[in-house]
């Protein structure tokens, strides 16, 4: 007789929560799904994504994934910016980072990336060269923040050089677009809290501490709880985990699109993640990626580097 692997209760108000029976979090590797997904080409991994279960959650509804013992592995919130400031400021939230990313970008272009995340990034741009034109809709990425060099751990916590290595003219306009991520990075710390609320606080302790020369100029709070934002500027992210983070990566899409649904191959599944949505997801253990979309799309990814923690 077969194991049902999965269990979906679907609650009042948009409240969805699935159990994962053969999922163990504390116990789960990935590397073995990762590596099937690493293998196949860009059109496999669509056809393979398009037989995951769809997940649309209702306005104001959230999707709640636990693994077999009860433990929180992912959310997805469909509209905590209405939740929590109201509709009329979460349109001026959206928009004013949509419309600092686009005037940061028009001046200082992302760099290529280089990394098996976005190992199919030649191939994306020529299916949509419409994104080469506009430095502001070029496919690649930004790192703010701070980090740890892979390979270079005792040397400390370095400024990425997205963050420092930048002229004059560009540092001005920083100030603006790091003020713009006050209101979103505290509605992620306020989701995190709820997901897993050690980890924020064990963020939090590890900031406070660091002398200024490493603060500035992305840390704008006394409780910042990131301290590395990944901009993804309309760049497709291939099959992946985050294997140098913290346990909890927060997630959240900016622009106008349509596609681009975000898949967790662990637990086949693939949710309809819009502007206004955020997720949280245990990116070390989860195998996760998104399907391609048309349109312009931005996502900042906040997370901070394991090594950091001490």
């Amino acid at each position: 007789m077969r194991r049902e692997v999965a269990n979906v209760v679907c609650l009042p108000l948009g409240r969805i929560v699935g159990v994962f029976f053969n999922i163990d979090i504390n116990t789960y590797t990935p590397q073995t799904k990762l590596a099937k997904l690493q293998n196949l080409t860009p059109s496999e991994i669509e056809t393979t994504s398009e037989n995951y279960l769809p997940i649309q959650v209702p306005p104001g509804g959230f999707y709640l994934a636990l693994d077999c013992h009860l433990k929180r592995i992912f959310v997805l919130s469909s509209d905590p910016y209405s939740f929590l400031y109201g509709s009329e400021v979460r349109k001026r939230v959206q928009t004013q980072f949509r419309e600092n990313v686009a005037d940061y970008a028009s001046i200082h272009p992302p760099s290529v990336p280089n990394s098996s995340r976005h190992k199919d990034y030649e191939q994306w741009l020529l299916k949509n060269s419409d994104l080469c034109f506009r430095p502001e809709l070029r496919c690649a990425v930004f790192h703010w923040g701070l980090w740890m060099e892979r390979g270079h751990e005792s040397r400390g916590p370095v400024i990425t050089p997205d963050t420092n290595m930048v002229s004059a003219r560009v540092r001005a306009h920083q100030h603006d677009l790091f003020t713009s991520f006050r209101n979103i990075s505290y509605l992620k710390r306020f989701l995190l809290g709820a997901i897993e609320k050690s980890q924020p606080d064990e963020i939090q302790n590890t900031i406070q501490p660091l002398l200024p020369r490493y603060k500035e100029p992305w840390c704008k709070s006394n409780t910042e709880c990131v301290s590395l934002s990944a901009c993804l500027v309309n760049l497709l992210t291939q099959p992946h985990v985050d294997c140098g983070d913290v346990e909890w990566a927060m997630i959240s899409p900016f622009g106008n699109f349509t596609g681009a649904e975000f898949c967790i191959a662990n637990i086949e599944r693939r949710f309809a993640f819009q502007e206004g949505h955020i997720a949280g997801i245990r990116g070390r253990r989860l195998v996760h990626f998104t399907q391609k979309w048309v349109g312009s799309r931005i996502c900042l990814v906040s997370t901070m580097h394991r090594a950091l923690i001490r």
